[in-house]
This record gives structure tokens, sequence and C-alpha cells, in this order.
């Protein structure tokens, strides 16, 4: 089937050579029409002229018209070609995207915004699975969980202390639900563009007492050290709830694998001066080979094995990705492991004196 906008540039084509055809034909016969009205000495001579010319241009228009039906049909190639790269998109071919070309006209710059658009809608998707996929496994857990400590207490009579005992197991349980299904919801709404453009300067000193304060009676009870090596100079360029929420993830799996009368260490380092980077070590485990192969794959941006790898990395790793920055695993030189967070900076820094 023909398509309609090739109709209408063949159309307009066609009425401008008409019109240029038209145009020429009467501007020569307007020429001579002096001569051949006045029946001067060489009026057949310009007649026959005129009549040549004009049968010359009308025995060769179809031609044109030919060649304005081929140049429609060139000049939409590169919008046949987005609606189908389009298509296979739609059908499931998410990686797919249009080839832009380098001519830099108004093709490069359609091919470009539509290759954003799928970008985004390809990231909507791989998210929503993601989603769904995570939410399943981390719900079925403390979910099963309550109900089996339901269950058990139900069978048979029982004291006043394991009816206590029960209901204190399922409300833990509950606390966690809680938890993951915050971490969820984070996890949802965690979106790019929109979220950039509430960016904003953030002292990097008030965001890290802001998230150790509220850790403290945590890392106290096990009595781990925590050591502050921040220079109040430094800002960076972000989301303050966002940045508050990945370095509270840092902060609560350091805890947790810290042993007691351990330490943890938070620093900051200007990398260069446009970035600065955030660094949090530990003096726990560390990560195993295991770990660190499923990190990578968590750090190139590749589909990383979220339910072993848990929720709170992964949302350190969209909150990162949204920032733009970087997100570095490692152990440390004297063991333990670290984490380093890769920010923009907010304005030009310096150590202060």
């Amino acid at each position: 089937m023909n398509n309609p906008i090739r109709i209408k540039y063949f159309l307009w084509l066609s009425a401008l050579l008409l019109a240029f055809f038209a145009i020429n034909s009467l501007s020569l016969l307007i020429i001579n029409l002096e001569e051949i009205l006045g029946r001067e000495e060489n009026w057949m001579d310009e007649l026959y002229e005129w009549l040549l010319i004009t049968a010359v241009g009308a025995a060769v228009l179809p031609l044109f018209l030919l060649a304005a039906w081929h140049i429609s049909r060139h000049m939409l190639a590169p919008l046949r070609y987005i609606a189908h790269t389009a298509n296979r998109i739609r059908g499931g071919q998410l990686a797919e995207r249009i080839r832009v070309p380098p001519t830099h006209d108004e093709i490069a710059d359609l091919s470009q915004s539509v290759n954003q658009a799928f970008d985004r809608y390809e990231e909507a998707v791989h998210r929503q699975q993601q989603f769904s996929g995570v939410a399943s496994h981390q719900l079925r857990t403390p979910l099963t969980a309550m109900r089996n400590f339901g269950e058990v207490a139900l069978q048979k009579e029982r004291s006043q202390e394991e009816y206590r005992e029960a209901i204190a197991d399922m409300l833990e349980e509950a606390e966690r639900l809680s938890h993951v299904v915050e971490q969820l919801l984070m996890m949802a709404r965690l979106g790019g563009e929109e979220m950039q453009e509430t960016f904003a300067p953030l002292s990097m000193t008030e965001l890290i007492e802001s998230v150790t304060e509220q850790f403290g009676p945590t890392h106290r009870i096990k009595q781990i050290a925590l050591r502050i090596q921040v220079d109040p100079a430094y800002r960076v360029h972000g989301h303050k709830a966002l940045l508050e929420q990945a370095l509270a993830n840092l902060l609560d799996n350091a805890i947790r694998h810290t042993p007691e009368e351990g330490h943890i260490e938070v620093r900051a380092e200007r990398d260069g001066d446009a970035h600065i980077r955030l660094i949090l070590s530990d003096s726990g485990p560390g990560f195993t080979p295991l770990q660190r192969e499923r990190l990578r794959d968590l750090m190139d941006g590749e589909n990383a094995d979220v339910p072993r790898l848990g929720l709170g990395l992964t949302i350190v790793s969209d909150i990162v990705r949204i920032h733009r920055g970087g997100l570095f695993f490692d152990n440390a030189t004297g063991g333990g492991a670290q984490v380093t967070m890769r920010l923009p900076a907010a304005v030009r820094t310096y150590t202060s004196l």
C-alpha cells in the first residue's frame, strides 16, 4: 500500500514541475508574442521554435514526474527505517536502536530523540521485570515466616511466655517486611531525569552526619568504632534523600558484617575537580570471590543477581547511576570490605587550609 506522505511529496514535486514547465513555456511565448502577432519576417521561425521547445518539454515531463516519484521515495526512506526499527523494538527486541546518520539534520535529531525515548522505555521495562522478580522473592520469606510462627503457636495450648515469644517473632518479621516494602517502594520510584531536575549542592559532612546519627545506637551496641574523615569543604551535586538512602544502605551492610569491637571508616577524597569519592570500609570478612563476581555485574550495569546481592546494594547502584557516578566494590588492604561511591562535585572543590 502506498504511503500517503509519499503521495503528498510526489504531488508537491509534480505541481512544482508543472508550474515550472507552464511558466517557462508562457515566458517564451510572451517574449515572442509581439513578433508572432505582428507577422514579422521571422514570425514563423519564432512560432516553430516555441512549439518545439514546448513539445520537448512536454515529452520529457513524464521522465521528470517519474524522477519525482523516486525522489519522494528516497526522502521517506529514513522515516521508513525508523518505523521498521520501532516496530522491531515494540516486538521485543529492546536492545535495538536506530542508526543515527552523520548528517546533523532533522532526521538525525529525530533518530537521536527516538533512541533516547527507547532507552527510557527499555529501562522502564527492565525495572518492571526486576521489581516483579525481586518483590516476589523478598516478600515471600517474611510472609512465610510469619505464617509459620502463627501456625506453630496455634497447634496446641501454650504458656503465656511461649505465646509472647511467638508474637515477638512475628513482630520481628513484620518489621523486616516493612523494611523490605520501603526498599521496594524506593526501588520502584527511582527514575532518572525527573530526579536530576531536583539536584542541588549538598554538604558531604552534613549528609554523613545525618546518616550516622540514625545508626548510632546500633554500632554502639556492637562497640564498633566509627571513624569519619571528610573535609567540610566537600560538596556534591545531588538529591539529598537519595544520597542519604544510599549511604544508609552501605552503612547498614557494614555494621551487620562488622564483628563486635570492630571499626568502620567513612572518608571522602577528591577525584579531580568534577567528582568526589566517598569511601566506606569496615573490618569485617570482606567480599568473597563469588560475591565480587556478582558485584561486578552490578558495577557494569548488567543484569545483576538481585535476590542474592540484596535490595540494599541494588538501590545504591541505581542511586549512583541516577547521579551519573560510579560504584566500586573491593576488599581493603588490611582486610574487610570497601565500597566507593564516585559522585559529581557541586562546585570546584578544594581542600580547606
